[in-house]
């Protein structure tokens, strides 16, 4: 398994003109998509597949995974195109087929190797936690620490955790992606923190280790 960080493009504001000429460029690409166009269809694939693999390979920490389910997303893209009205732009809505490849990816074989910052405090709200502040030194051990830890938690609360705290989405662009309520992805990001920092907690205690031990304090 290659272990490894990929920077996720940002998405930048554009101006009225080019809004609208990406408008009709994608109501280009939607059209001929739907004609079944293979010229299109390749180009497509070209213009958008990079940063949906750029995206998988950052939450699953594994180029090899990534671009399985980008073959994936792609493959349902295209079963789907059909449904699709334009109501959101194309890498909207490939960013949203993304997130449910990867939630069946985690049912199916219940593993993750990504790395993030999850330390979180203790919170009485009916609010998600926050992550805290400091981060985890980024070494082998404390990585794979991470990772066995999330490997033992349920795929509903694990990528809860990815799409929030990885991938840095509100509760409401979640929800969008997972087609759930928002108050049902912070439950389950506060339950999967909740046990995300037990589990972190028995684990250091079992190797005489504080919590401390595993901030970078900069």
């Amino acid at each position: 398994m290659t272990n490894m960080s990929v920077d996720v493009p940002l998405l930048v504001q554009t101006s009225p003109p080019q809004r609208a000429e990406e408008d009709a460029s994608e109501r280009h690409w939607i059209q001929g998509l739907k004609e079944r166009n293979e010229s299109l269809s390749r180009d497509f694939y070209r213009r958008y597949a990079p940063q949906i693999l750029s995206r998988l390979a950052g939450m699953l920490g594994d180029l090899q995974q990534a671009e399985d389910c980008t073959q994936q997303v792609f493959l349902e893209a295209m079963q789907g195109i059909q449904n699709f009205r334009g109501e959101s732009s194309i890498s909207t809505w490939l960013y949203r087929i993304s997130t449910r490849v990867v939630y069946k990816h985690f049912q199916k074989r219940n593993k993750l190797s990504s790395f993030m910052e999850l330390l979180t405090k203790d919170t009485q709200t009916s609010q998600p936690e926050q992550p805290i502040a400091e981060k985890l030194l980024v070494d082998k051990e404390t990585r794979q620490l991470v990772w066995d830890i999330l490997e033992l938690m349920s795929p509903r609360k694990r990528i809860a955790i990815l799409l929030c705290d990885l991938e840095g989405c509100s509760l409401n662009e979640a929800s969008e992606m997972l087609g759930i309520p928002a108050g049902t992805v912070s439950s389950r990001l506060n339950h999967g923190r909740k046990e995300f920092r037990e589990r972190l907690h028995k684990a250091l205690k079992h190797q005489g280790l504080s919590k401390g031990d595993m901030l970078n304090e900069r």
